[in-house]
């Protein structure tokens, strides 16, 4: 019944929390609700009213203008007149107003309608406020106007307020004061503040717009949507269109997110406008379902606590009444069974029969050794399951339970029986026999109980033949239970052996009785083997016996133990001369062990050092006595690995073998230097023992290496040092069979290690070399001495090169030659500088000799030149001298046009590079190259891309083309072609036929001419660019023209290759450097006749008589009047001396005590506009040298024509400014 009524008021208290918990949750979330509604609707009253409050200001402000009649005085007079001074504190009250009240703009507008005066000057009028302004005028008060876009996209709102002439009813209308209100400076902070941290809540301010709802305000969540967000009155579920419809109040909806959320509608007084305050349910209700959360864990847990309860009070219940029942039953059992249960524990067997000898029970152990089961057996004979006889005479024993039956008493104990088993199998037993009797005393049966004697006399018989001595003794002790002594039981045989003591003397007898002298110390210690059952093991040395026994005791039984034991005086003699003689050997073998250089570590099977040789305590720096007998695995974690390079790698390789002792482990390891250890490397070499003493340990040897290493090391750096070596080294055996090269020889021959492994130094010939050349280069080695020399050998790719070499032999200990090692060096590279320093030189040394004479040479040349053209002039063209004139003309031109080519040759020409296309430049010379080469040779012209744009001087290219197609023409014997193509090239890396140059990356024009003469041999290919080098019959060519070609391309930053075999033709391609900008403009030849003077004045400064006398004649036959001058003193003496103006200075550039160019300043200095014009028959580099070729002078390079000075006379009259600076240079060195 308690437990009906636990159970009962359980299930109350779990429905009551239930309710109550159910009642809470729904109370505090109307209470979150009901929280949530106030701030909304407190929010929204308050920002209503604020804005209410802002619009009354607004109209209060305009209402002080409008009824200020000082106001519309002044808005009078400023319609009136603008610039009326009267009216300028108008303008400071607007602008008070705008400052102190926050106003975006105070406008003034007259009755018209039109602006007269904004303080921004960015005003403008709307539809909204027109209609105020009508509004307001109709009603003679301040009317606010709807928000509005200003002109900046800015909300505003306005207030208009009417001014009147006076304050009479029917007083004419001036105009309109509007107050412009930015919006964005209070109404939508106000809106957008809000007074506690949301992340959802906003105030929105709205209005109906024919069907849709308009968004006044900028939305939180909206920020880009700056032109106001409208929804359709269809979407009745955002409180905004509810609000617009005339709801107010709190309601729940969808906002323009599509977010739920709990709003708050209102009206702002006196507007339009629906206030909403709203806030996401979901941020509402965040806190409270935390906390709903918590409240139902709570709920749940109250619940599941109850629910526990209540089962745990059930389930006590049902097990107290389920115990009882199965305590009763045990009871019953236990009643019923126990005898059985005992019989059948006993460990005897036992059988039962009746009063005739019939059997009625048998145990299980009866059942084991009879063969009978109990159900079998029942009711049979006893002769017949129990069948004994004598165990020595095989005669059957009567039944003892006739005896039993016969006698009425019991039968004792009877050995030597055997039972004879059902499977005839036989067992010796032991058994007695007593009556069972009823109440009156009668013999109702007889039980028999007998053992198994097997084990017993199993024992018997091993206790007397065993070869250990075996003795049973008892504890004697004292009065106090102290022991004392012990005694005899038993002992066998070989006990009698060993001690001597027979059986008969001893057993009954005590200790101290057999041997007086006993020490207490044994009895105690046998004493503790019966006391606590701890078996004893020792070895022990008895003097009576001078014999050493192992003993072992035991207690077999409670006050007695057991001895066993063995003879071991054989042994310990044995052992002691062992000991003896191992310690002679350990002695002999420590020294040996000791005075070898490996270091050795002995380890048992547990890997404790047993046993480590000097050596080994010098590699590690440890005394032997520190680790002899201490665990290896503990040295090596704690001093021995930290000494490695690798103390990880050591550690573990290590500990490795002793986990699994069944390799051989070896490795090398690098011994770091400190604390008194040397750096070295050493060999770990180790093995388990198999056998010995030390069996199942293992032994550890560590060899030095350390000279290895270093000498590995060494040759490691010699063979880096031989393949780093910018030199090739080649190693032979005495066959010269070839068995290491390094990476400069690869490099330098092109055959791999692979190539030339097994081969000989044969595969490098070149064939220039003869074999009493290599005959003699062997004897020398043969004799041992090194050989030095040069040698051009071959590469595999089949081109020679030229090396340096150095062959050494090199001998064994008995002087044999076992290998020869040649170190070389390529001098190709160093002997095509010393050709080119050569050819320079000649270049040089011609050069000089050109510069040296181009100045006489060429002043003779002006001379001959102009006075020939002065006396051609004034023959007749029917004069018999005239042809000769013109010869003499001729080869003066001839011989400007030698000195001009030795000057190229020489690099010191004057030259005018200009941007050009390759191909037109071409193109223009075809007839006259058409004409050099003759009417029995074709002239092919294949011009590549469209425009070939290079910087060239144009007589430059002419000079290449005529001297490349001269040589063509010249290779043709008979008749031939000559073939001239123009191409864009890419060059990526340096090129194999370039002559005397080296050929730069980059992208160059290429001019080649071929022809299909004769070719060329390599020989003549070397010496081709040479000075006066030629093939030619003598009279037929100078030996200049190539080298004039080749100055000339390389003046041009360019290069030139050749190509040619003989009877195959030759082509020449000369790379130029290509531009990409577009060709300069050639101004058309002035082929007018000699330009005469009007009378300038020219001064004359030349100190070569003639060239100054020829100038003279030519420019007064030209119509100047000329001042002439043979040194710049005279020259500066004339200028002091003349009383006109001088027009042009003629000089010299290089005259004895002063220069032209400094002749020309001091002219100057005196005519500031004297212009100056510089000749020379000096090179470049000399003029240079004098100041004269920079881009701001005129210059004229002798020998010249009288064309040519007429022109360029009147060039410098007749162009630039009054100094004489600017001008179109004719000449500057490339």
């Amino acid at each position: 019944m308690s437990t009906y009524w636990a159970v009962a008021a359980g299930l109350a208290a779990l429905a009551a929390v239930i309710v109550v918990g159910a009642w809470y949750y729904r109370s505090q979330s109307r209470f979150v609700h009901r929280r949530a509604v106030d701030t909304l609707v407190s929010i929204g009253r308050l920002k209503a009213d604020e804005i209410a409050a802002w619009r009354e200001e607004r109209l209060g402000d305009a209402a002080t203008l409008q009824e200020d009649p000082h106001i519309s005085e002044l808005a009078a007079r400023y319609f009136a007149a603008p610039n009326d001074p009267n009216a300028r504190p108008l303008l400071g009250r607007f602008r008070m107003m705008a400052r102190h009240f926050g106003y975006a703009d105070v406008v003034l507008v007259d009755d018209a309608r039109q602006i007269r005066l904004s303080l921004s000057n960015e005003a403008c009028l709307h539809d909204e406020f027109e209609s105020a302004l009508a509004q307001a005028v109709r009603e003679r008060r301040p009317v606010l106007t709807d928000l509005h876009g200003g002109e900046s996209g800015e909300p505003h709102l306005s207030a208009v307020a009417p001014l009147f002439a006076s304050e009479a009813p029917e007083a004419a209308l001036l105009g309109a004061v509007v107050l412009v209100s930015d919006a964005s400076r209070y109404l939508f902070p106000l809106l957008h503040t809000w007074p506690t941290p949301c992340q959802t809540a906003e105030t929105t301010l709205s209005r109906r717009d024919g069907e849709d709802v308009l968004f006044l305000n900028v939305l939180r969540h909206r920020a880009h949507d700056v032109n106001g967000l409208r929804v359709p009155l269809s979407r009745r579920a955002l409180p905004a269109v509810r609000a617009a419809l005339g709801e107010r109040g709190v309601m729940e909806g969808v906002d323009y997110r599509e977010r739920p959320v709990v709003a708050f509608a209102t009206r702002v007084a006196g507007t339009g406008w629906s206030l909403v305050a709203k806030q996401d349910t979901e941020e509402i209700f965040a806190d409270w379902r935390f906390r709903s959360r918590l409240i139902l864990a709570a709920m749940i847990a109250l619940v599941c606590g109850i629910f526990a309860g209540v089962l745990a009070v059930w389930r006590h219940a049902q097990t107290r009444h389920y115990r009882d029942l199965y305590a009763s039953e045990a009871r019953l059992r236990a009643s019923t069974e126990r005898h059985s249960i005992t019989l059948k524990a006993i460990g005897d067997a036992v059988l039962v029969t009746d009063n005739q000898g019939r059997v009625e029970l048998l145990n299980p152990v009866a059942e084991h050794l009879t063969g009978w089961s109990s159900a079998e057996a029942c009711g049979l004979p006893l002769e017949r399951v129990f069948d004994i006889i004598n165990e020595e005479t095989r005669a059957r024993v009567p039944s003892p339970v006739e005896r039993v039956l016969r006698e009425g008493e019991v039968v004792g104990l009877a050995n030597h029986t055997l039972l004879i088993a059902r499977d005839g199998s036989e067992c010796p037993i032991a058994y007695s026999a007593a009556p069972i009797r009823d109440a009156q005393g009668g013999i109702t049966g007889v039980v028999l109980v007998f053992r198994d004697q097997t084990r017993e006399q199993n024992y018997r018989v091993l206790f007397q033949r065993m070869m250990d001595g075996f003795a049973v003794h008892e504890m004697v002790r004292d009065e106090s239970g102290q022991p004392t002594d012990y005694r005899f039981i038993a002992v066998n045989p070989a006990f009698e052996r060993m001690t001597g003591l027979r059986a008969a003397d001893v057993v009954g007898r005590t200790i101290r009785e057999v041997m007086p002298g006993i020490e207490q110390h044994w009895i105690e210690t046998y004493d503790r083997v019966v006391t606590t059952g701890v078996p004893v093991h020792f070895e022990r040395y008895a003097a009576q016996f001078d014999k050493y026994f192992d003993v072992a005791a035991f207690r077999p039984t409670l006050n007695q133990f057991a001895t066993i034991v063995q003879d071991i005086t054989h042994r310990k003699q044995t052992e002691k001369a062992l000991q003896e003689s191992e310690r002679k050997y350990r002695s002999l073998t420590d020294d040996v062990l000791d005075t070898t250089e490996v270091g050795i570590f002995i380890l048992d099977a547990a890997f404790n050092v047993v046993w480590v040789n000097r050596t080994m305590g010098r590699f590690f720096c440890f005394e032997r006595d520190e680790v002899i007998g201490k665990p290896k695995r503990d040295l090596i974690r704690q001093s021995i690995a930290r000494i490695f390079e690798e103390p990880e790698r050591f550690a573990a390789t290590v500990l490795a073998t002793y986990d699994d002792n069944t390799y051989t482990e070896q490795f090398e390891c690098h011994v770091l230097p400190g604390e008194g250890r040397e750096e070295r490397w050493l060999q770990h070499w180790s093995q388990p023992v198999a056998s010995g003493l030390y069996a199942g340990g293992r032994i550890e040897h560590y060899y030095d290496i350390t000279e290895r290493k270093q000498n590995e090391a060494q040759q490691r750096r010699l063979v880096s040092a031989l393949e780093q070596s910018g030199e090739s080294v080649l190693v032979t055996d005495q066959n010269a069979t070839i068995l290491y090269v390094n990476q400069a020889f690869e490099r330098l021959t092109g055959y791999s290690w692979e190539d030339v492994a097994g081969q000989t130094p044969r595969i490098l010939h070149s064939g220039k070399h003869s074999k009493t050349f290599y005959r003699a280069m062997w004897e020398t080695l043969k004799r041992g001495e090194v050989y030095r020399g040069r040698l051009v050998n071959r590469r595999k790719d089949g081109t020679h090169f030229t090396e340096d070499i150095s062959i050494a032999p090199v001998t064994d200990d008995a002087g044999r030659i076992v290998n020869y090692v040649a170190v070389a060096q390529d001098v190709s590279d160093r002997l095509r500088l010393e050709a080119e320093l050569q050819q320079a030189q000649k270049m040089e040394t011609v050069g000089r000799l050109a510069g040296g004479v181009a100045h006489d040479f060429n002043n003779m040349l002006g001379v001959i030149l102009g006075n020939a053209e002065l006396a051609l002039e004034s023959l007749g063209s029917a004069s018999p001298l005239r042809a000769d004139l013109e010869e003499i003309i001729h080869a003066a031109k001839r011989s400007s046009e030698i000195t001009q080519q030795l000057l190229a040759f020489a690099r010191k020409q004057m030259v005018t590079p200009r941007v050009l296309d390759l191909n037109q430049a071409v193109d223009g010379m075809l007839k006259m190259l058409g004409r050099l080469v003759g009417e029995n040779i074709s002239l092919h012209w294949e011009p590549g891309a469209p425009a070939i744009i290079v910087e060239v001087d144009p007589s430059q290219l002419h000079q290449i083309l005529a001297n490349l197609c001269v040589n063509a023409r010249d290779a043709i014997t008979d008749v031939g072609v000559i073939t001239i193509r123009t191409a864009i090239a890419r060059v990526d890396a340096p090129l194999p036929d370039v002559q005397n140059h080296e050929s730069a990356p980059g992208l160059y024009a290429t001019l080649s001419v071929s022809d299909t003469g004769c070719g060329m041999d390599p020989e003549t290919i070397a010496h081709l660019f040479e000075p006066f080098y030629t093939t030619k019959g003598v009279g037929k060519g100078t030996g200049l023209g190539l080298a004039t070609v080749l100055g000339i391309v390389q003046q041009n930053n360019g290069f030139i290759r050749v190509g040619s075999e003989p009877w195959k033709g030759t082509v020449f391609t000369v790379h130029l450097p290509l531009r990409d900008d577009a060709p300069e403009e050639t101004a058309p030849e002035d082929r007018e006749a000699l330009p005469d003077g009007r009378g300038e004045t020219v001064l004359i400064a030349e100190d070569e008589a003639a060239v100054l006398r020829l100038s003279r004649s030519i420019l007064e036959k030209l119509g100047y009047t000329v001042l002439a001058a043979s040194s710049p003193k005279e020259a500066w003496q004339l200028a002091e001396n003349h009383a006109g103006t001088i027009s042009l200075l003629l000089t010299d550039v290089i005259m004895p005590g002063m220069n032209g160019r400094d002749l020309a300043k001091r002219v100057r200095q005196k005519y500031p506009g004297v212009r100056c014009l510089f000749m020379s028959g000096y090179t470049a580099n000399v003029i240079a040298h004098h100041g004269v070729l920079d881009d701001d002078v005129f210059f004229i390079q002798k020998p010249f024509s009288t064309q040519e000075l007429a022109a360029c006379v009147k060039k410098v009259l007749g162009h630039g400014d009054d100094t004489g600076q600017t001008r179109e240079q004719e000449g500057r060195e490339s």
